[in-house]
Order: structure tokens, then C-alpha cells, then sequence
């Protein structure tokens, strides 16, 4: 029989099987006949790139393609995935393209999903909305964002994770949120009713001006340190904690409210809180306080001598249902009602029907 090599070594055909282990640009093949002529062939490997995304994946999105620098932007989910994977590529027409996202705002609007995984190959790095991004997976239970989701040009985040209702986590470490600005945050985590625990350390917030319902409807989280916010530009804290009834501490001690206006509901139905440290809060420029601490039914005593009330305009329902507050203490160079400020039900159904002044 003949004689076979592989790039210069004896292959023996009969007693085994030879598998190509590595890809080669080629392999020579040398036959030599009991005659001793031998013949080469030249065999010329060539490579196909293979997607990341299981075969027509593609199809549970919106998206767009970019043939020139193959590309898929990810636009919406549409998929009925019980447990979804953003892929780092996927085939399409049997082409293959690197996964992107530009934009993610409402990119899993009411979602059926359980769990959301990204790829660390999926490319965020020009990702500058994620508004409303989650809003309204009410089975979502947890999003796994790996180690590469870029949010460091990101202005606005407002709603990403509102009304994802069975959310139980969250990892929001690797999270840059130095560019977020304006609305950015209003409505981020409202009505994350399942979440127990938020960590926001690495949260830099020095450019946005409204946290309106931040957090509200957050109805199991028990504590919340804000000690790294710096909300020296924030104008609007409305609603900003209202109904997270199982809070015990929050640590605002970090907050700078000189250019808040209105703080309109910003603990209201805070149920569990038997004490809340507003020794830092400057309202000077306040002219909203309505339902501000109303059904806080655990407060017994409430430290207000750092508040100005010089401009506040409405005051109604402030302390409402407060049953179990003994003391309210004001300053008696700071607190000042004016006659025309609107004091309607400001204590109803409360432990106190006014302020010591201190």
C-alpha cells in the first residue's frame, strides 16, 4: 500500500484515526506508492466564524444591521424567553454580527422575562440612555449586567428599573453614573416592590437635579445608606422614599438640600421608621412640604431645628397620622408659617397638635 505523511510525519491509516486537533492555514499531504513516486496535495483550510447567539436568536429582537462594520444594534426585545441572554453576536442571513447598544431605553419594556443575562461582549461603550429600560418586568427576579456594561456616558436613567416588582437583587456596582444628569434618576427604583437590599456606593450623582420618586413604593427595603449622594443640584426630592413601609434607617447624612423646592411626600408612609436625622438639611428655598412625613406611624420623636421655613407655601397633611410622635422640635428663628401658607390637616389625626420650639 502507500505510504502516507502529514506535514513530514507517517501517518498510519490502517491501525488508527487521525483527527485535526488545531487549525492550520494548510496541510501538505505526501503519498508515496510502493514504487517510491510521491505525490503532495496541498489542502487549504478555511475558517468560519461562528456566532455567540444560538441559530436565529435574532428573530426574538428589533434591531437593526450595520453591514459595512457588522454590526446589530439591539433595539427591543421581543422574545417570549423565560430566561434571556443578550449575546455578544448573532447570524443573520448567515452573516455574522457583533451585538451593540446604543440605546436602551425601553429595551425590555414589559418583559415576561425571569432572568436577564448580558455577555461581556456585548458592546455598551456608546450607551446613553438606559430610561425605562426594565420598566414594567414584573416577573423579572434578577439581571445579571456581567462585568463590561458600560454606563459611563449614560445621561439618563430615569424608570430603568420601575415596577420590576419581583426583583429580589441587584448588582449596581461596576454602574458609572457620573454623566447622568436633569430627570435622570426621578422614578429609578419605584415600586421595586421585592428588593431588600440596594447598594449605591459607587453611585455618583453630582450632576442630576431630580430624584422624584426615587425610590418610592420600594416596600421592602429596611435600610438605605445615601452617604456617597452628593445632591448638591437636586431641586426635587417629591415622593423620593414615600411608601417604603418596611424602612427602618435611611443615612442621609451626606445630603446637601440647599437647592431643593419641594419635598412634597419625601417620607410619606414610611411606617416603620422610629427615627430619621435631618440635622443636615438646609430648606431654605423649600415651598412645598405637603403630606412630607403623613402616616410615618412609628416616628415618636422628629428633630426639625435645622429647617427654614421662610418660603414654604403649603404644609397641609405634613405630620397627618403621625399617631405616635410625642415631640416635634423647631427652631424658633427658622420655623415660620406665614399666613398665607396652607396648613390643612398639618397635624390631623396626630400625636401633637404643634411644634416645640427649641
Amino acid at each position: 500500500g502507500a505510504i502516507l505523511t502529514v506535514n513530514g510525519q507517517t501517518v498510519d491509516l490502517v491501525n488508527n484515526t487521525y483527527t485535526f486537533s488545531e487549525v492550520m492555514d494548510n496541510c501538505i499531504l505526501s503519498i508515496i506508492d510502493k514504487a517510491g513516486n510521491e505525490n503532495t496535495v496541498t489542502i487549504n483550510f478555511e475558517t468560519k466564524e461562528i456566532a455567540e447567539a444560538p441559530i436565529n436568536s435574532h428573530l426574538n429582537w428589533n434591531y437593526s444591521l450595520d453591514d459595512i462594520n457588522k454590526k446589530i444594534q439591539l433595539k427591543s426585545y421581543k422574545g417570549t424567553e423565560r430566561d434571556v441572554t443578550v449575546y455578544g453576536s448573532y447570524e443573520v442571513d448567515g452573516k455574522i454580527y457583533n451585538s451593540v447598544i446604543d440605546n436602551g431605553e425601553n429595551l425590555f419594556y414589559n418583559s415576561t422575562a425571569e432572568t436577564i443575562k448580558f455577555n461581556d461582549t456585548v458592546d455598551t461603550s456608546n450607551l446613553t440612555n438606559t430610561s425605562s429600560m426594565f420598566f414594567r418586568c414584573k416577573n423579572l427576579v434578577n439581571i445579571d449586567f456581567g462585568n463590561n456594561f458600560d454606563t459611563s456616558n449614560v445621561t439618563n436613567m430615569g424608570s430603568m428599573f420601575s415596577k420590576c416588582e419581583s426583583l429580589l437583587t441587584l448588582d449596581l456596582s461596576n454602574f458609572n453614573t457620573s454623566k447622568v444628569v436633569s430627570i435622570g434618576m426621578t422614578h429609578m427604583f419605584s415600586d421595586c416592590k421585592s428588593l431588600t437590599n440596594l447598594n449605591l456606593t459607587s453611585f455618583n450623582t453630582s450632576n442630576v437635579n431630580n430624584m422624584e420618586a426615587m425610590f418610592s413604593h420600594c416596600e421592602s427595603l429596611t435600610n438605605l445608606n445615601l452617604t456617597s449622594f452628593n445632591t448638591s443640584n437636586v431641586v426635587s426630592m417629591i415622593n423620593m422614599f414615600g411608601n417604603c413601609k418596611k424602612l427602618v434607617d435611611v443615612n442621609l447624612d451626606s445630603f446637601n438640600t440647599m437647592n431643593v423646592t419641594s419635598m412634597n411626600g419625601m417620607f410619606s408612609s414610611c411606617e416603620s421608621l422610629t427615627t430619621i436625622d435631618l440635622s443636615t438639611f438646609n430648606t431654605s428655598n423649600v415651598s412645598d412640604m405637603y403630606y412630607m412625613f403623613n402616616f410615618c406611624t412609628s416616628l415618636t420623636n422628629l428633630n426639625l431645628t435645622s429647617f427654614d421655613t421662610n418660603k414654604v407655601t403649603d404644609m397641609q397633611y405634613m405630620f397627618y397620622a403621625c399617631f405616635n410622635i410625642n415631640n416635634i422640635y423647631a427652631s424658633n428663628d427658622k420655623w415660620n408659617i406665614s399666613d398665607s401658607c396652607k396648613t390643612n390637616n398639618m397635624f390631623g389625626a396626630c400625636g401633637v397638635s404643634e411644634v416645640t420650639y427649641v
